[in-house]
């Protein structure tokens, strides 16, 4: 074979390769979205099934904070029509979400869920408050850190 052939064949089969390895770089990566939802709804889902086990029947979910005990009530509004916010975030196994909760004084919290992620289930370990508002709105947050 002249060495134009053969640069021709080793081209077509570079351009090949690249085809393969790029096609199985886009199925990785829809893989790893598909990954992100399903652990997403899996957090979601563990957040949902703690209040609902741990509250009260009245609906209050008992929250540690400031060394109080606090009785706290999912709170429902047009952006979260269920009280859970729709975003979690990861780092390694653990993932926190969030949800909006209320006190019989009228007091707005936002409680994070840490979630710890035990083969391929999510656990609720603990839930903490981000953000409490007063009645009137002034806010202050209460600010953690996951890799401590």
């Amino acid at each position: 074979m002249n060495k134009v052939k053969k640069h021709k064949i080793s081209l077509l089969v570079l351009c090949f390769l690249g085809f393969v390895g790029t096609s199985n770089l886009a199925l990785a990566g829809k893989a790893q979205v598909a990954d992100k939802t399903s652990s997403k709804i899996a957090v979601q889902m563990a957040m949902k099934n703690y209040v609902t086990n741990n509250s009260s029947k009245e609906g209050y979910l008992p929250v540690l904070f400031n060394g109080k005990i606090l009785q706290l009530k999912l709170k429902t509004s047009k952006k979260y029509p269920d009280g859970f916010h729709a975003g979690v975030k990861t780092d390694n196994n653990l993932a926190t979400s969030c949800a909006d909760f209320t006190d019989k004084a009228g007091h707005f919290y936002d409680i994070d869920f840490l979630a710890h992620k035990v083969q391929s289930e999510y656990k609720i370990i603990q839930p903490i408050v981000h953000k409490v508002c007063d009645t009137k709105g002034l806010c202050k947050k209460n600010p953690y850190d996951l890799n401590h």
